[in-house]
């Protein structure tokens, strides 16, 4: 089959139309517009330890990309929102522009140099907040957001983008049955690291 460049010409500005409305439609009636974009696979990433045992894999969710678009139209506002009304602080770190995990190291690393080189004393406390993406409370996070005085259309979006989820896991290439997300942020997702 010969395809010529001015049917994909056409082809083309249908899809771009299409591609743009989605999004659209999904941020002016604050759902993800389609169920497809609620259901998403998993895929385990392997951290440590035994390879046989379960808990020893983190699920990176595999979302649709026009879901990620979406994504990133809200966390920008998000962004926005946080910046305007002041609401980092300057030991926020990670997420932000210009002040990314290796700036915090090196700030720290001053600080401790400083500390040490006058007299000073250095305890440090290490957290690992394993699982943290799977513990989140979807009312706790949407109160938070609210706290922060979000518009509610964001607010609104994020419950819906939360709610009534589904997830599978592929494992060498074979999908388990779907089943219903209770609790929980999609590990993957652009606005996972808001709700942390």
């Amino acid at each position: 089959m010969v395809v010529h460049l001015w049917q994909l010409s056409v082809i083309s500005q249908h899809m771009v139309k299409s591609l743009t409305l989605i999004p659209y439609m999904s941020l002016c009636s604050l759902k993800l517009c389609t169920h497809d974009l609620e259901m998403c696979k998993y895929t385990p990433i392997f951290k440590k330890g035994r390879k046989d045992d379960v808990n020893n894999y983190r699920p990176v969710s595999l979302t649709c990309i026009l879901c990620k678009v979406m994504e990133s139209i809200v966390r920008n506002k998000i962004m926005e929102h946080f910046v305007l009304n002041k609401l980092f602080t300057n030991r926020q770190f990670c997420f932000l522009k210009g002040r990314s995990t290796v700036t915090q190291l090196l700030q720290i690393l001053d600080d401790w140099t400083e500390t040490l080189e006058s007299g000073g004393r250095i305890d440090v406390i290490y957290t690992d907040f394993e699982k943290a993406f799977d513990k989140v409370l979807h009312r706790r996070l949407l109160s938070k957001l609210k706290s922060y005085k979000l518009h509610t259309s964001i607010i609104d979006w994020i419950k819906d983008f939360l709610t009534d989820r589904k997830q599978r896991v592929r494992v060498n290439g074979e999908f388990s049955c779907w089943a219903e997300v209770l609790s929980g942020i999609p590990q993957g997702s652009i606005l996972g690291h808001f709700c942390l």
